[in-house]
């Protein structure tokens, strides 16, 4: 949809798959230090689900064999060419790997402590167990939906979140290669969040936000090798709280799933902050 909003002059290439984090965009963008060709700018999005042991943790979706092989084209490109690298990616259909192969590492997972807001459940296999059982009532009905939010979103996201490290990581390389680089949090639908949870979800939410925007730039300033003014050419527009349910799959929908006119309404509010991408190269606040 982003397309349709641009000028024709512009060439946009697409990569995600479901699940995909700063760790697997960060090896992505490492490819383009040994290309020739390099994108005018990146436009990345940023999940906060992603910072919660949910996403983080969760076995299924570490991508270990896209890396692997993001990495093998790294040390031997006579053997992979990008078109050979995005093939490849594509026959493992785009779904990730779990932890190497660990035969345990669903029960890893389950057994894994966390620590949440507004619950008293503190490993994720408590979680599961109550997002997987089938409510009887309104009752168990409502404290699942709030289940799910404080087990996606109710976390408090540390500077060394693993997740982060690897967004700061992408961000440096991103601006040592002067390629412009906008970020956006994705929308949360969080005043479902607010409804099943209470004011604090969204208090949370926007101080994990905060966090990202903090660290960031933290990291910027130590880019010491980085020549004015290639350090402008980070910024980050914020829809975490841009949208009401409507926009969502469903009206209780706990992730950042948007249907049609949700997809729409992102897609003109990316074109609107980054003007600067399809204009001179460089992004503006």
């Amino acid at each position: 949809m982003i397309a349709n909003n641009v000028s024709p002059a512009h060439g946009i290439c697409w990569l995600c798959a479901s699940a995909y984090n700063p760790r697997v965009y960060y090896h992505l963008l490492k490819v383009l230090t040994i290309t020739r060709s390099k994108p005018r700018a990146i436009i990345l999005s940023v999940n906060m689900r992603c910072f919660s042991p949910q996403w983080d943790l969760n076995p299924d979706w570490q991508f270990e064999r896209q890396i692997r092989l993001i990495d093998q084209f790294m040390e031997d490109r006579r053997l992979a060419f990008p078109q050979r690298l995005v093939a490849g990616l594509r026959r493992f259909g785009l779904t990730s790997d779990g932890y190497g192969g660990a035969l345990n590492a669903d029960e890893l997972f389950r057994n894994h402590p966390v620590r949440f807001h507004e619950t008293s459940l503190n490993r994720v296999g408590d979680f599961l167990t109550v997002i997987h059982k089938k409510p009887g009532n309104e009752s168990d009905e409502a404290h699942r939906w709030k289940t799910l939010f404080i087990f996606h979103y109710m976390y408090d996201l540390a500077p060394d979140n693993r997740k982060l490290r690897f967004l700061i990581r992408l961000v440096e390389l991103a601006l040592t290669m002067t390629i412009p680089l906008h970020f956006y949090i994705t929308p949360i639908n969080y005043l479902a969040g607010e409804r099943h949870v209470g004011a604090s979800f969204t208090d949370l939410l926007r101080f994990n936000v905060t966090t990202v925007k903090t660290v960031i730039h933290e990291a910027m300033g130590r880019l010491d090798d980085v020549p004015h003014p290639m350090t402008s050419y980070l910024t980050m527009t914020d829809l975490s709280c841009s949208l009401t349910p409507d926009h969502f799959f469903h009206y209780n929908d706990p992730t950042e799933h948007l249907n049609e006119k949700g997809r729409r309404k992102v897609s003109e509010l990316l074109v609107q902050n980054s003007e600067g991408v399809f204009d001179s190269g460089l992004l503006h606040r």
